[in-house]
């Protein structure tokens, strides 16, 4: 849901910009088509605990959600979403993930125990 989500977001935030979702469609489409590696890349790390950032790092990726976030508020668009999603990557930080890669939000979504 998160992810059909993210797309629904992309397309207010293109509206806001005067971009028709039509337009924007086939970039999503690129982006999309890389996630069932992503997806085996992630199952992978988590199942073996190592999360290698060296090619994106979770605190790089969590400054281009900061700047979603800035620009989804100064557009005057929902942002519930993208707080949750930067709520768990700065957990994940704080909790020395910073240099990790994204997969290692794993190890904060257990919030007891």
């Amino acid at each position: 849901y998160a992810s059909i989500s993210g797309l629904v977001h992309a397309f207010a935030l293109a509206r806001e910009d005067k971009v028709a979702a039509t337009a924007l469609a086939p970039y999503l489409n690129a982006i999309t088509s890389i996630l069932p590696p992503i997806a085996a890349g992630m199952a992978t790390a988590i199942d073996a605990g190592q999360y290698d950032g060296d090619e994106a790092n979770l605190s790089m990726m969590t400054a281009s959600v900061d700047h979603l976030l800035h620009m989804s508020r100064d557009r005057g668009l929902d942002t519930g979403q993208l707080e949750a999603i930067k709520a768990v990557a700065d957990r994940a930080i704080a909790k020395g993930h910073g240099a990790d890669g994204w997969a290692s939000t794993f190890e904060v979504l257990k919030l007891k125990g």
